[in-house]
């Protein structure tokens, strides 16, 4: 199994066919991925890189089906028709149990792999699904963007250079809401390990969640 690790920013060691360095992100995935053999994405949703109305021979991979993800996203700002039917619902995030070992000549994971639970059974899983020498190409955080976005965000600034305005400000509001999602899932959790444990250490802990959820609220 060999891999391609596109940054979000980087061109170093990413080339097109033709041999031009690759500029964008699509460029980047499919700088050493034959598109006319067959491959999987996995976890695409609203924004797939090989859709199969484009004629990629594509099995793809995802964590619900095409319409549970349609009903998740009712009311974003997303194009639901770009959502494609998806062919393996992973179970508890596997899926090398449904499709034939070394079928696949490569695998696109745009933003998957930050989110899996075993990394390693992760890769492991992909090794499996793909033939000797195939390719996996992982889309991953640019943490130095990302960094910048939070920065930004905490200080209330202009959006960068290289963010809408607009959509900045809605994407602020919405970041800042999700994280009181998050937190306040963190707060009940611990909450619960401290009522069943009685730990002192815990109490702290949940007064320390509390105090940065206070800070979160707008």
């Amino acid at each position: 199994m060999r891999m391609i690790l596109p940054g979000a920013n980087q061109t170093s060691g990413a080339f097109t066919a033709s041999g031009i360095p690759a500029q964008t992100r699509e460029e980047k995935v499919f700088c050493l991925i034959d598109k006319s053999l067959p491959g999987i994405e996995i976890g695409p949703s609203h924004s797939p890189f090989a859709p199969k109305r484009r004629g990629f021979k594509v099995t793809v991979v995802d964590h619900a089906s095409a319409a549970d993800l349609r009903d998740k996203y009712q009311g974003h700002p997303i194009d639901l028709e770009a959502i494609e039917e998806v062919d393996v619902v992973a179970r508890n995030g596997t899926f090398v149990e449904q499709i034939p070992p070394g079928s696949a000549q490569w695998i696109i994971a745009s933003h998957v792999i930050e989110h899996t639970i075993d990394m390693i059974g992760f890769l492991n899983e992909c090794q499996t699904v793909l033939a000797p020498g195939g390719m996996l190409s992982l889309v991953v955080p640019d943490m130095r963007v990302a960094q910048e976005f939070f920065i930004t965000l905490r200080k209330g600034d202009e959006a960068p250079p290289h963010h809408d305005a607009e959509a900045f400000d809605t994407l602020r509001l919405n970041m800042l809401k999700e994280i009181q999602v998050e937190v306040s899932d963190a707060y009940a959790m611990a909450a619960k390990k401290i009522v069943s444990q009685r730990s002192s250490s815990g109490r702290g802990l949940i007064r320390g969640i509390s105090n940065r959820l206070a800070k979160l609220r707008l």
